[in-house]
């Protein structure tokens, strides 16, 4: 299984309405990008349930030519990296070795 570090952005937390907003960096570092994705748990984020994660930001460029779209997947709750599948013109699930880091907002109905 691949590793993660996910950091909390200081200063980030907020309340919109009933839903409480977070920001954290994912960064990843010579990691191995798993077939399917990444698994996450509200627990991670100290947070009851994840309504939904966002790519907000990409600080630091990928260690590839390819940038990598974030996703999250509700149904299976793991973080899919999406890139440029070449002439195909459809995003491709990324693979290989990843470098890189991106700043995702993170909402939840509760905390």
């Amino acid at each position: 299984m691949a590793n993660i570090a996910w950091t909390y952005v200081p200063d980030s937390l907020d309340v919109w309405g009933k839903k409480r907003v977070t920001y954290w960096n994912m960064v990843l570092s010579g990691t191995t990008y798993s077939a399917g994705g990444f698994a996450v748990t509200a627990a991670q984020f100290g947070i009851r349930n994840i309504l939904g994660m966002e790519e907000v930001a990409n600080p630091t460029l990928p260690s590839s030519s390819t940038d990598y779209k974030f996703t999250y997947n509700s149904g299976t709750s793991k973080v899919q990296l999406m890139g440029s599948a070449g002439s195909a013109g459809a995003l491709a699930e990324a693979s290989g070795s990843l470098t890189l880091t991106k700043t995702i907002r993170i909402t939840s109905t509760d905390d």
